[in-house]
């Protein structure tokens, strides 16, 4: 639940930052754009922030929760003073339609990946099929070390039971 909190602060602290600098085409890349800036600001913000608190038992609650109150601020006091979205040029009759529709074939193709590439068994544990493996377990890797570790890794693991190697700052 914290999880999709933190993701609706991210995407609508985006979107306030977003109105200010830009001019829409539709609500679509309005959302885009949101999603985007505000989920790449939020990470950048908190894992920086979990690294200033490094010295604590629990660093990412104390920078989740840093993100909570400074989001919720910023977004507080940048709508009071943000510009009415406009669109840059009305659009052609029809063609949102066509939008929506690929929005939603994206979002079913996103889906069957996800069912086809990993799941969680009966014991909570994620399985990742045997050609996905390569790609997301050094995620998984540098998540669970995240998670479960409390240090901060300058290496990515290829597997989730490794220890990293060099590629972290490109991943990163």
């Amino acid at each position: 639940m914290l999880a999709l909190i933190y993701l609706g602060l991210a995407i609508a602290l985006g979107d306030v930052l977003c109105r200010r600098f830009y001019r829409f085409v539709s609500i679509a890349h309005r959302w885009a754009a949101a999603a985007l800036v505000g989920v790449l600001l939020s990470t950048w913000f908190t894992y920086l922030a979990m690294l200033a608190f490094s010295h604590l038992s629990e660093p990412l609650l104390s920078a989740d929760l840093l993100f909570f109150v400074l989001a919720a601020g910023a977004i507080f006091w940048l709508s009071r003073r943000v510009r009415k979205v406009e669109t840059i040029t009305p659009l052609a009759p029809g063609s949102s339609m066509w939008d929506w529709i690929a929005l939603g074939a994206l979002f079913a193709m996103a889906c069957v990946l996800l069912i086809g590439t990993f799941y969680v068994n009966k014991q909570g544990r994620i399985r990742l099929a045997e050609t996905q493996a390569s790609d997301f377990a050094s995620q998984l890797a540098s998540a669970q070390n995240f998670a479960l570790a409390h240090n901060f890794q300058i290496e990515l693991a290829h597997y989730a039971s490794q220890r990293g190697h060099y590629q972290f700052p490109f991943y990163f």
